[in-house]
């Protein structure tokens, strides 16, 4: 895996939080874009995530997201097409 050097979602929205310091717009559609685009790759390999939050989305230099640990993954085949259902839900699609 990348070095990720800003940690995890989870981090940069408690940050936030405590300075009282709402996310950009802008910054919210680009992470939730890479998210989808990260499990559209997950899922044309045929797995399934089924553990997304922030915690697992790592932010990396110039905004960059990647969606990790995939210990709870399963391979479509395992589960059938309901599993992809689960990842969108997840990410509020």
């Amino acid at each position: 895996m990348e070095y990720a050097p800003n940690g995890d979602l989870g981090r940069f929205i408690k940050k936030g939080n405590e300075l009282k310091k709402a996310f950009p717009e802008e910054i919210i559609w680009k992470y939730f874009m890479q998210i989808c685009e990260g499990l559209q790759a997950l899922h044309a390999a045929k797995i399934i995530h089924r553990d997304i939050k922030p915690m697992n989305i790592f932010v990396g230099d110039h905004d960059v997201v990647k969606v990790c640990m995939l210990f709870h993954a399963w391979t479509t085949a395992s589960l059938g097409a309901h599993g992809l259902q689960s990842d969108l839900y997840h990410v509020g699609v």
